[in-house]
């Protein structure tokens, strides 16, 4: 201390510069403190309001069945050759939406298999439909893919015209769509989702709340209706 005040002496005019910078430099981080904790603070809300825990929370954009401001959502990482897709959709989520009403929104998002060609196409072409007739074409097309005999395998481009035009879609609309391949990002975006929050079963479904979120790998009744009722009890604590 000595030693700087030996240093200093001579030059007390500069004493006032010394001190005015350094609260200058407090002040500054003081403001920058503040302004971090605000964008933390903001960004935090926007992702409680968004319901982005896991995965992003439906938007209109979504393929969705039932209530859509239900405080339940089941977001579904799905495909249309899968087996335990069909085994969900047919059998599991009828029985969840008989039990749970309009508690609970069930969303389709696109998950195609990798080893399968036909996967991508059928998820590209599903989009198409839902973009040129609507949501409910959407979810006829999906119920009449599963409800082929060789939907495992992939369908061809003839079947899958004829199922749009039965499901209400306009065929040329839906070809120019497919032939566009303006669907292509929408469902490449949804398997990017799925891929950041680890998911990799199909169907992965992402049950939530505004707060909660638990991940149910596979067609698990059991486990749904577990992550249902947790999520259920601990919003009404």
């Amino acid at each position: 201390m000595h030693k700087i005040l030996q240093a200093l002496r001579g030059h007390e005019r500069l004493l006032p510069v010394v001190i005015g910078a350094g609260i200058l430099l407090a002040l500054l981080i003081a403001i920058s403190i503040i302004a971090y904790d605000r964008n933390e603070n903001a960004q935090f809300q926007s992702a409680t309001d968004n319901w982005s825990l896991i995965v992003p929370a439906i938007t209109a954009k979504d393929h969705v069945l039932g209530n859509a401001f239900a405080p339940i959502q089941l977001i579904v990482y799905s495909d249309l050759t899968c087996q335990y897709c069909k085994e969900l959709f047919q059998t599991i989520i009828p029985k969840l939406q008989a039990t749970y009403g309009n508690t609970i929104t069930v969303t389709y998002r696109y998950f195609p298999l990798l080893n399968n060609p036909r996967a991508e196409t059928e998820a590209e072409t599903a989009e198409c439909i839902s973009q040129t007739a609507g949501n409910s074409a959407f979810w006829k097309f999906v119920t009449a893919i599963y409800e082929q005999p060789d939907y495992e395998s992939g369908l061809s481009t003839y079947v899958m015209d004829t199922l749009a035009r039965d499901v209400g879609a306009d065929k040329g609309m839906v070809d120019a769509c497919v032939a566009k391949r303006s669907t292509v990002p929408i469902v490449q975006s949804e398997v990017l989702q799925a891929s950041i929050a680890g998911l990799s079963i199909r169907p992965s479904i992402v049950v939530k709340s505004s707060s909660r979120a638990i991940v149910v790998a596979g067609s698990y009744a059991s486990q749904l209706t577990a992550a249902i009722t947790y999520i259920l009890d601990t919003n009404t604590q």
